[in-house]
């Protein structure tokens, strides 16, 4: 197990493809913007696991909170999303960026409003994504991890107890690339 603000931040640092996308987005689009999820779980999976090579990075989940405004609709909401994700491909082209309004997502479960990004971020299905970091002032590299510590586990978010749909359909569709990437992950089963 390991703390995951500092250790994360770390690992980060020594990173020269993770580093560069951070810095990427905050040139591009400014401080409100956060890369979450595989983008740093997977990087600590395989420093946990002993991986020689990194595992290849589908995409850089990249995360904010802007609450709709008079007269907004999911819809336009993702549209704004494809805006920012189209502004950030063409500022940068050698990632493949996909740019996620958390203010939106909770309609993808059924749940109320996220208030915040926060909120949010400690709502996905896995504890071990509930993890995102951003550059901050000078720099330094802000990791926020709302459940604090994980290993080589991939384990329902306990703030989702009451939902165990939401963990059992993440697992079901990541399982078997999770097992093929780290062979000693250990996955709880969905209730």
């Amino acid at each position: 197990m390991v703390k995951a603000d500092k250790y994360i931040a770390n690992l980060i640092a020594k990173d020269a493809y993770r580093t560069r996308a951070l810095i990427d987005l905050k040139d591009v689009l400014g401080s409100d913007y956060w890369i979450a999820g595989g983008f740093i779980r997977n990087l600590v999976w395989d420093v946990l696991s002993g991986t020689k090579r990194p595992t290849p990075i589908n995409d850089i989940d990249v995360v904010y909170h802007r609450m709709p405004q008079i007269g907004d609709t999911l819809t336009h909401m993702e549209e704004d999303d494809l805006f920012f994700t189209d502004v950030l491909t063409s500022a940068r082209p050698g990632f493949r960026w996909e740019v996620c309004n958390q203010a939106r997502m909770h309609a993808w479960h059924g749940l109320p409003p996220y208030g915040s990004l926060e909120a949010a971020c400690g709502l996905w299905a896995d504890k071990e994504s509930c993890v995102m970091a951003q550059l901050g002032d000078g720099g330094r590299i802000r990791v926020y991890a709302p459940h604090g510590m994980f290993g080589l586990t991939v384990s329902p978010n306990p703030a989702l107890a009451h939902r165990p749909d939401i963990y059992r359909k993440r697992v079901t569709s990541k399982r078997e690339a999770w097992l093929t990437c780290w062979p000693q992950l250990v996955v709880t089963d969905p209730q």
